[in-house]
């Protein structure tokens, strides 16, 4: 967890004619904890890395595990949880706010990336278990509500697709197919200014449920 510079050699992720800025998902590690984090790189150095906060129960961590002692015998914690203070990077010029795998689907998270002024939104997703299913789609589709709540253009990258470009006014591309091998060039914009639903969060449910 504590690397400053890219690998050598096979291990590396500048090669193969990629040059950066990158922002890459990895499970970084410490001797004890381990967490679900995005890297960003810049000119062959780590430069910053987020971690995951809403961990998935049981895919991620055991909950009650640190207050159960017979638990701690048989199954490992898991991942640990992350801090959304450290979930927007600074790279390429840019503050971009970090929704790592499901927390795409969680308001209160991309709320609190654009107000700690994230200019951008982007996900890292591995949505292999979904196998060539409606399934991803579907959790892009569930997504687009960030974008339109934070007024954030959302890159979505998906090992297994479909990845693709949200706008803030909630349109998206056709995104890549899934389970192939492809890449994508999208042009987001970064965008400063702050939402109602951003600065006061969702008002109108409870007020409708009233």
């Amino acid at each position: 967890r504590g690397r400053v510079d890219d690998p050598r050699g096979d291990d590396g992720l500048f090669r193969d004619g990629v040059h950066g800025p990158l922002l890459v998902g990895a499970i970084t590690a410490s001797w004890s904890e381990h967490w679900n984090s995005v890297l960003a790189l810049e000119d062959g150095h780590v430069t910053g890395v987020a971690d995951k906060v809403h961990l998935m129960l049981f895919g991620e961590h055991v909950p009650f595990w640190d207050l159960i002692p017979p638990l701690q015998q048989y199954v490992s914690r898991g991942l640990t949880e992350g801090s959304v203070d450290s979930d927007v990077l600074a790279v390429a010029g840019t503050r971009v706010g970090i929704l790592n795998c499901y927390e795409d689907l969680v308001d209160e998270h991309a709320r609190q990336l654009a107000e700690r002024g994230a200019q951008l939104l982007t996900n890292h997703t591995n949505d292999a278990w979904f196998g060539d299913t409606g399934a991803p789609y579907l959790h892009r589709f569930l997504s687009t509500m960030r974008a339109i709540e934070t007024r954030r253009d959302l890159v979505r990258a998906v090992g297994t697709g479909p990845s693709g470009l949200t706008a803030a006014t909630g349109e998206r591309d056709d995104g890549t197919p899934t389970f192939v091998a492809t890449t994508r060039l999208v042009e987001a914009h970064l965008i400063t200014e702050t939402t109602p639903w951003t600065r006061w969060g969702d008002v109108i449910t409870p007020a409708v449920a009233a």
